[in-house]
């Protein structure tokens, strides 16, 4: 059973869905011998970006310290680099150049430990939210991933308060294995609709250990540098069936 508005046709999925939710189905293919192979897979309609419609950008680190970025043992081509989350965080572009985020500050104790980073928009009016999708931009050797994510959004009163019941898919990879942490994945943060004026994705950061060349003392250590990459995060309504995501 197809979302409405997709069709299936001589091994071709296409249209344009209408209806927001997750639809299981099984693709199955068959070769000359009759031998056959199936899979079931998610197809996920969202429906509109609220991001783009936001009157703030909220993120604890608004833009990078490239001073102490560039400081570190770099993996990864300068030419991904964004300076400011604002300019990518919504842009509607997740890969190539420019679009890729570190959370690296100018505070040098800041970094050599576990730190939370949250990254979230508010809006002039109060929105109805059930899905955060959270594209990760470049990752580093000795960092620029979360150890753990939830879902805040702001009360009546002004406080953040967790999201219920939820949904990450697919799951963070766990622990600190620097070589398991790939590059530009999407994940679907999905949750228990909530009516709000802000909303935010927050975790604690990872980290590695490292060394610096000569900054920001003119000697070589060893510390470890924790923050987090980004590309983009998009904001939508209710996704209903959502729990199957799990």
């Amino acid at each position: 059973s197809l979302p409405e508005g997709l069709r299936f046709s001589d091994g071709n999925l296409s249209g344009v869905a209408t209806e927001p939710g997750v639809y299981s189905i099984t693709v199955s293919v068959q070769d000359q011998t009759g031998q056959t192979l199936k899979q079931s897979i998610n197809l996920i309609v969202r429906g509109e970006n609220l991001a783009p419609a936001a009157a703030k950008v909220l993120a604890n680190v608004p833009e990078t310290d490239t001073a102490r970025r560039d400081g570190l043992w770099l993996t990864v081509p300068q030419s991904l680099y964004a300076e400011r989350i604002a300019d990518v965080i919504r842009d509607g572009k997740r890969l190539g150049d420019g679009q890729t985020f570190y959370s690296i500050g100018g505070d040098l104790n800041a970094d050599t430990s576990s730190k939370t980073d949250f990254y979230g928009y508010e809006w002039e009016q109060a929105q109805t939210v059930g899905l955060l999708v959270f594209h990760t931009g470049a990752m580093e050797e000795m960092g620029g991933w979360f150890t753990s994510l939830n879902v805040e959004y702001r009360d009546g009163q002004g406080e953040w308060k967790p999201v219920e019941n939820l949904v990450i898919s697919p799951p963070l990879p766990p622990g600190e294995e620097r070589f398991n942490k790939p590059h530009f994945v999407e994940y679907f943060l999905a949750f228990e609709p909530v009516k709000a004026s802000a909303i935010r994705m927050i975790g604690e950061t990872g980290g590695v250990d490292h060394w610096t060349h000569k900054w920001p003392d003119s000697k070589d250590r060893v510390y470890l540098s924790h923050f987090t990459s980004i590309s983009e995060l998009s904001v939508y309504g209710p996704l209903p069936e959502y729990e199957s995501l799990n």
